[in-house]
């Protein structure tokens, strides 16, 4: 885990994972600032079982220490965290698995995931929901926030009716009370990929898939929470220069929203795009093949303009593929 000025000066290495007990590895989703100032994060191996872990540091990368390491087996908690960490108002961490729950004592892969919270010391930890796979919330849950209303909402697989339907769920930070607010059923029973969900200042929510659309090459929507005046504001393509298979949304501070796509454009090697509330979409640029397949956009704080922002991104050189 590294930190270093928005100039990309000072760069520092403040901590290194090593795996074990007293660590974790492949922390491979953002940190969360909490609201003490510390930094959190999961790891995907690593703790106990090398089943990943919740961890927590200083900025300075002083006391760390592993929160919760997840066990190898069983089916009374998760494993194998996969998603960003969100704090409610009530102040607990919540976060995700891929892993264990229901279903979860087959082997180190089984089991349907859960959604866990935590305080910030560690204490009181608790699965809050297991997925139970059915039809009612799915599996492998993901991506979780907390909207404006207090409630979490997150994105799970396998959410409806018919294999690999993706879905929004929506649930009390108690864990009470989840329902899937909205699901995708496609033609050919093929998953959407649902990217994170976010909510913007009118109270919708906005989103992508990588997959799914008119051209099963992702689409971008916004619906209500409650899953209503649903939405398709652009349907991605690999024909006409267009992007395909985008990322997930960045929000700026004017309302717009602002993505990335792995592929398409004028090279086939991805594009950056601009998108409004009503759908008005506007490529930004094309990479070219000696700069391709951009990966997430982050929006920088430091005010260029009046009217422009700093986005960032990585894309892969030439020699590297889409790995």
């Amino acid at each position: 885990m590294f930190a270093m000025k928005k100039d990309g000066s000072a760069f520092t290495v403040i901590h290194d994972f090593g795996g074990g007990n007293a660590d974790g590895y492949q922390p491979n989703v953002e940190p969360l600032e909490g609201a003490d100032g510390r930094v959190y994060v999961v790891t995907r191996g690593g703790g106990a079982d090398n089943a990943g872990a919740v961890c927590a540091l200083n900025k300075s990368g002083s006391g760390f220490i592993v929160l919760h390491p997840f066990p190898a087996a069983g089916t009374n908690d998760g494993r194998l965290p996969n998603g960003r960490l969100a704090q409610a108002p009530n102040g607990f961490l919540y976060g995700t698995t891929e892993a264990g729950g229901i279903g979860g004592d087959e082997d180190f892969f089984s089991g349907f995931g859960v959604v866990y919270r935590l305080q910030m010391d560690g204490d009181n930890y608790s699965v809050v929901r297991p997925f139970e796979g059915d039809v009612g919330d799915g599996r492998r849950p993901k991506d979780i926030f907390v909207a404006s209303d207090g409630r979490i909402y997150g994105t799970s697989q396998n959410a409806g009716y018919a294999f690999n339907v993706d879905g929004v769920f929506r649930m009390e930070t108690s864990g009470a009370d989840l329902i899937l607010v909205y699901t995708w059923v496609t033609a050919d029973n093929a998953t959407i990929q649902l990217n994170p969900v976010i909510q913007a200042g009118d109270g919708n929510f906005y989103g992508t898939s990588a997959a799914g659309g008119a051209s099963s090459s992702g689409q971008a929507f916004k619906l209500r929470p409650n899953g209503t005046q649903y939405q398709s504001l652009h349907e991605f393509s690999p024909a006409g220069g267009d992007g395909s298979i985008p990322w997930s949304l960045v929000l700026d501070a004017d309302g717009t929203f602002y993505g990335s796509t792995l592929a398409g454009g004028a090279n086939d090697t991805g594009t950056i795009y601009k998108l409004t509330a009503n759908g008005t979409y506007t490529i930004l640029h094309h990479f070219e093949p000696q700069k391709r397949f951009p990966t997430r956009l982050a929006r920088g704080q430091r005010r260029v303009s009046v009217r422009k922002r700093i986005l960032l991104a990585a894309a892969f050189p030439a020699q590297q593929g889409r790995n």
